[in-house]
């Protein structure tokens, strides 16, 4: 009877899956915006509200030895331009070095963009990423 139990709950338990941390986005304006580095979800991933497609990441690795890797996520793994065809998308990867800032984006909707309107970003290696998503009006 315990094992028939046993049995039961491993069927019928539903499973749990990481939700990456929302970060919020940091509006530029003509004079000095202050930008406010998040430390990265490293284990869950973050994702980005990104409703303008106008979105840039600033990134930093501020650990003093070790590098990361951060990568957002296509939307799609094609799409079609007029007048070129069907492209492939593939990821957008960075890697940081020790000390490095580097930044993604800007990042178009239809390109970047889930089907909830988020994009989506991991992070690989042990260095420590800061990240701040800006927006940058066109």
């Amino acid at each position: 009877m315990k094992s028939l139990v046993s049995i039961l709950l491993i069927l019928f338990t539903v499973p749990v899956f990481a939700v990456p941390t929302t970060l919020s986005i940091v509006s530029t304006t003509e004079t000095a915006a202050l930008f406010a580095d998040t430390a990265a979800d490293t284990a869950n991933g973050n994702q980005m509200r990104n409703n303008n497609c106008d979105l840039v990441l600033l990134l930093r690795n501020s650990h003093a030895t070790n590098s990361s890797t951060v990568t957002v996520a296509a939307a799609a793994s094609s799409f079609t331009i007029p007048g070129y065809g069907v492209l492939t998308k593939s990821n957008a990867s960075v890697s940081l070095a020790a000390g490095e800032h580097k930044h993604i984006g800007p990042l178009p909707c239809v390109l970047w963009n889930d089907s909830n309107g988020f994009v989506q970003v991991t992070y690989s290696g042990t260095g420590t990423v800061l990240v701040t998503p800006i927006r940058v009006p066109r």
